[in-house]
């Protein structure tokens, strides 16, 4: 239940980031570039994961991803360029 509330949070953050911007192919951008990067930040655990914009440990597996505080950046974007 927490994880989905986390979430759902990070919809809610890029819908604000987007009416406060203006600009939802600006933080698609973002995104994407954030996305990009493939290392593993050593400082990272899962405690502190749901601190970041991103989730800061890249996981390839599916299944990791059920439990991760973030959504996949890929559904992120296509949210934001949904947003008329």
């Amino acid at each position: 239940m927490q994880l989905a509330i986390s979430r759902r949070q990070e919809f809610i953050a890029d819908a604000k980031a987007i009416e406060f911007t203006r600009n939802p192919s600006g933080l698609a951008n973002a995104l994407a570039k954030l996305d990009s990067d493939d290392d593993d930040l050593e400082v990272a655990n899962s405690s502190t994961a749901h601190m970041y914009i991103v989730c800061p440990i890249k996981s390839k597996e599916r299944l990791k991803n059920l439990f991760s505080t973030h959504p996949p950046i890929k559904d992120r974007i296509e949210a934001i360029m949904n947003i008329k």
